[in-house]
């Protein structure tokens, strides 16, 4: 890629250095002291054997996806499939690094405000029209509009100023202030100019058949059943093996797990239980593997902030002195887990690993309930206060096992000190509508983390709902301000202090919960060959899924 120099360089560094400890910190220790006893790592099985091209992936979709379309996509559902059929402007490769996707190469200013990119000249959409400049202007404005909730893409764009349009292929973005991970901003999809002129973006044709300039376009979505993808003819970029890919949506865990032994999918996400039954299950072990490795994502649980009942930092300490999270780990998870103390994954550059997370002490927790005005004023085995009891509903989503046993465990251990916690299944859907609406009590859910560091959008107080990622309402001056000082600071060691700093208000504060970072447990079809995995998973890089393919024919 062509890169300016001078103060390009420094953005470029920044990023970089940010990158390679993101991409190395399976290595590093994590707060919390629980070893996971088996083998927990990333894989590259990309250049073991010779690739075959032809036939069909079938892959699970633990729920069904609240949109397709690239710019509103808020769920992992949906970003699996995107990440087949739109390419990014600018992709992440295996490293986590930024490299070229539909732009071929780019250049930055030396003041890091403007960035002028270079289409591929062979990019096309699905009906063989050239991907231009104009799509990528269009794509731009309508994410930085603040009507439009492209809550994943408008936050790294902040301080956006314009696009020019240089030439059909080239286009400059110019930005009003430099920020540390702006080339993070631009690892997000284009959409048509064409197709969506003259209309309104919501709704838009892309919310079920987004347009497709990447290897696969989407062939059909029969709600509540599968959404299959098929070979793209009009992609010139690098070629996926299968001719077709075929989402089954399953949200039961146990039909999913006996589609995969019967051959009726290739790959899917396992429970704990799961993974420790198919050690033992020899049908398994005939058809299937196992990889575990740790990505950016943790579990927690989230509080409304603007909620009577979690107002106070002190009760929500409180609350989480009263989870029982070593007995999460070890009981729920076996090991293969480790607990957090704030609002990054351990693997993350920023997770600052002197932090030490609370440790479970209901005694403490319960003296300082009583502190913060917390009693049982009526004698029934309830805190109450201000004429309140303590009570609440836990949403969560209803196709995730791990965060049901989470629920309960915190349902139970919170009963003890006499609060009431009400876990409720919520279908996939209505949960996140819930959750971005900051429409509830308290959510039990996991933080899909990705390697841009920059919180700014999912904890600073002018960022909560309904049009910003915020959905638990934090506000703290102090947190807002550091937020804001990490995304200009181009030094990297300064900017670690910044992200230290953060990671200790924020711990303190307890606005949420941060529970644990469960290993993820994928097992797949031994006839896939081509898996890589790395901190972002097994799909939000490039080429991902794109690179898989099938090692004989499929049962």
């Amino acid at each position: 890629m062509r890169v300016a120099a001078i103060g390009a360089a420094l953005v470029i560094a920044a990023i970089g250095a940010a990158l390679v400890i993101a991409a190395t910190a399976c290595s590093r220790a994590p707060s919390a002291p629980e070893r996971p006893s088996v083998p927990i790592g990333y894989l590259d099985e990309s250049a073991q054997g010779l690739p075959r091209d032809g036939g069909t992936l079938y892959r699970r979709l633990e729920a069904e996806p609240s949109t397709l379309n690239p710019l509103l996509q808020t769920d992992d559902y949906g970003a699996f499939v995107i990440a087949d059929v739109a390419r990014n402007l600018v992709d992440l490769d295996r490293k986590l690094e930024p490299a070229p996707g539909l732009a071929e190469s780019w250049e930055i200013s030396p003041d890091a405000r403007t960035f002028t990119f270079h289409l591929r000249p062979d990019a096309t959409w699905e009906d063989g029209t050239p991907v231009t400049s104009a799509d990528a202007a269009f794509t731009f404005k309508t994410v930085t509009d603040p009507k439009i909730p492209a809550l994943l893409f408008s936050e790294p764009l902040d301080g956006f100023e314009g696009v020019d349009v240089v030439d059909a292929r080239t286009f400059r973005v110019r930005f009003t202030k430099p920020y540390a991970f702006r080339l993070f901003a631009f690892n997000l999809p284009l959409v048509s100019a064409a197709r969506n002129a003259g209309r309104d973006f919501l709704p838009s044709p892309d919310d079920r058949a987004p347009f497709s300039n990447g290897p696969y376009r989407v062939a059909r979505w029969k709600t509540a059943e599968s959404i299959e993808i098929v070979r793209n003819p009009r992609y010139a970029g690098p070629r996926a093996h299968f001719d077709r890919v075929v989402f089954r949506i399953l949200p039961d865990a146990v039909q999913a797990y006996r589609a995969l032994e019967r051959g009726e999918i290739d790959e899917m996400r396992l429970s704990t239980e799961q993974w420790k039954a198919a050690g033992s299950d020899a049908r398994f072990e005939r058809c299937c593997r196992t990889t575990l490795f740790y990505d950016l994502s943790y579990f927690y649980v989230g509080y409304n902030n603007k909620s009577p009942l979690f107002a106070d930092a002190e009760t929500r300490r409180a609350l989480t002195m009263l989870l029982d999270r070593r007995r999460l780990v070890q009981d729920l998870f076996a090991g293969t887990a480790r607990i957090v103390s704030g609002p990054w994954a351990a693997d993350s550059v920023a997770y600052d690993p002197t932090v030490a997370p609370d440790p479970f002490d209901p005694a403490r927790a319960q003296a300082m309930l009583a502190h913060a005005g917390w009693k049982d004023s009526d004698g029934d085995g309830v805190l109450d206060r201000g004429g309140r009891k303590f009570e609440f509903d836990l949403l969560y989503g209803g196709g995730s096992a791990s965060a049901r046993q989470v629920g309960e465990v915190f349902q139970s251990d919170l009963r003890k000190a006499g609060i009431v916690c009400r876990p409720r299944a919520t279908e996939w859907a209505a949960f996140t509508k819930r959750m971005d609406a900051g429409d509830f009590d308290a959510v039990a859910s996991s933080w899909s983390g990705d390697p841009n560091p920059d919180l700014y959008g999912y904890w600073a107080s002018t960022e909560g709902p309904p049009n910003g990622l915020n959905n638990l309402s934090y506000s703290n001056p102090e947190v807002d301000r550091l937020l804001a000082e990490a995304r200009t600071e181009l030094d990297p060691a300064r900017r670690l202090v910044v992200f230290h700093r953060l990671h200790r208000l924020i711990h303190d504060d307890a606005p949420a919960t941060f529970v644990l970072q469960g290993a993820q447990k994928y097992a797949l079809s031994r006839s896939i060959g081509g898996l890589v995995t790395t901190p972002a998973g097994l799909y939000k890089f490039f080429p991902g899924s794109i690179g898989w393919w099938r090692r004989e024919p499929a049962r």
